[in-house]
């Protein structure tokens, strides 16, 4: 089974920082597929952090549109930093 696979499968299973960066570079190619993969795989994170900040899980929500917005537009553009840490 491949990432792909897993991740539509389940957003629980961990995705370690390898996969994350397959996600993105196959989502750059304009694969919708491992895009929404990636976010089931990063959004809970993402919100739980946007959450924490701001103090508002409305706001976070519109927030969390906004980077994933950005990370599509910006796929082609990553570099193996780290997804996590990604747009910087």
């Amino acid at each position: 089974m491949d990432i792909d696979q897993r991740y539509r499968q389940s957003s629980s299973t961990t995705i370690t920082a390898a996969e994350l960066a397959t996600l993105l570079h196959k989502s750059a190619a304009g694969d919708a597929e491992s895009f929404a993969a990636f976010y089931r795989s990063t959004n809970a994170r993402l919100m739980a952090r946007l959450t924490a900040i701001l103090r508002s899980p409305g706001l976070a929500q519109e927030v969390s549109q906004e980077v994933y917005l950005q990370a599509w537009s910006a796929a082609g553009e990553y570099d193996a930093g780290g997804p996590v840490r990604w747009p910087g």
